[in-house]
This record gives structure tokens, sequence and C-alpha cells, in this order.
């Protein structure tokens, strides 16, 4: 039927043959349809997203814990490996802070060896006692050793080895002087070895040792003390 004049009128669905209406279905639920899903496809789908997003955010997570594993490892090692060359560093410096000690004691060994040595080829050429001449080759054998002591123990440092050839040839020396003066003493009597022993050359060469020595000394605690402050 038509409305009142002056209105359009609305057509009302047509009816089916059995007077049915024609089924008005919503654009989603169409859509749904032609994709071929499913509510439970799309629940299954919503568990997925969720099962990923959890294992990138374990992943993730992980990587995290792994980096700072890995730095704190890295960590332990430089401090083992720093430990380890202060310890070596410490053993070091201990070693060559002993050695020094032991060139000092054998330098006074040489220089004391000598006196002693002095003092018994002294004592023979006012007596003639063979004891004394027997004392006096026992003490020049034993400063000798305390020289090839500091030859071995400075062998690392150049300015000490360069002296020892020096410390030698003034320990011969003296020796051979007092082996001739007390021949002298022995052949000739006492007044002729009274006579050298005058001179003094003996006594010079007594205080050109010594200063040597003294200079080795002072090498050897100038290092002493280097060391010793690194400790």
């Amino acid at each position: 039927p038509t409305g009142r004049p002056g209105s359009t009128a609305v057509r009302q669905p047509d009816a089916g043959l059995y007077g049915e209406g024609i089924e008005v279905q919503h654009p989603h639920t169409v859509a749904t349809r032609q994709s071929g899903e499913t509510p439970f496809s799309r629940g299954v789908a919503g568990v997925a997203a969720v099962r990923q997003a959890g294992i990138s955010m374990y992943t993730g997570t992980f990587d995290r814990w792994l980096l700072g594993a890995a730095g704190l490892v890295a960590l332990l090692v430089v401090a083992v490996l720093l430990t380890l060359q202060n310890t070596r560093r410490l053993n070091e410096d201990a070693s060559r802070v002993a050695r020094s000690h032991e060139v000092m004691d054998s330098l006074e060994e040489v220089v004391s060896n000598l006196r002693e040595a002095e003092a018994h080829q002294r004592t023979f050429l006012l007596t003639g006692d063979d004891t004394a001449a027997a004392e006096f080759a026992s003490a020049v054998d034993a400063a000798k050793k305390a020289v090839g002591r500091v030859r071995g123990l400075t062998g690392d440092n150049p300015d000490q080895e360069a002296r020892i050839p020096g410390l030698e040839q003034r320990v011969n020396d003296l020796t051979r002087f007092w082996s001739n003066t007390a021949a002298v003493r022995k052949e000739q009597g006492f007044d002729a070895a009274q006579k050298i022993v005058a001179e003094g050359q003996s006594r010079r060469a007594m205080a050109e040792l010594n200063a040597l020595v003294r200079r080795m000394d002072d090498t050897e605690r100038g290092l002493l003390a280097e060391r010793t402050d690194r400790r």
C-alpha cells in the first residue's frame, strides 16, 4: 500500500514462497565465514600468540642473564690474572732482595777474609811460624771463594758484573804481594821484609780494594731500597 500523499513508500522484504523473510547477515559474520575462521581457531591463534610472546620474553631475559654472567666471568678472569701477576712480581722482588743481601754479605766476606789473611801474614813476618803461613793461605782461599759468589750473584747486573774483574785483580795483587813479602822474610830475614812493608804498597792496594767494594755495596743498597719500596 501507498502511504500518505507526498510520502515515499517503504518496500518491505519480499516474502518467500512459504512466507519466510530473507536473512540479513552481519558483515563480520560474512567475512569470518569467507575466511574460514571459527571461534575455536581464533582462540588457538590467541593462545599461540601469547605463548610466542612468553617465549620471546624468556629468550630476552635469558640473553640478558647470559651477558651478565659472561661479564662477571670476564671480571673474575681479569682479577685472577692481576693477582697472579702481582704475586709473581712480589716473588721476583723478594728473590732479588734476598740476592742483594747475599751480594752484600759476600762482599763483606771478601774484605774480612783479606784482613784476616793480612793479619796472618804480619804474624808470619814477626815470628816466622809456619802455622801462620797455613792460616794465611786458608784466609786467601776463602776470600777468592767469596769473590766467586759475588760473580755468580751479579750476573744479571751489567754494572756490577763489569766490576768483578777489577775485584779479582785487586785480590790477586794483594795476595801475591803478601806471599812475596813472606818469601823475603823466610829467605832474607825480618829486616828485609819490614822494609817492603814500610813502603806502604800493601796499604794502598787494600785501600783501592775497599773503595771498589764500597761502590759495589752502595749499588746493591740502592737496588735493595728500590725493591723494598715496590713491595
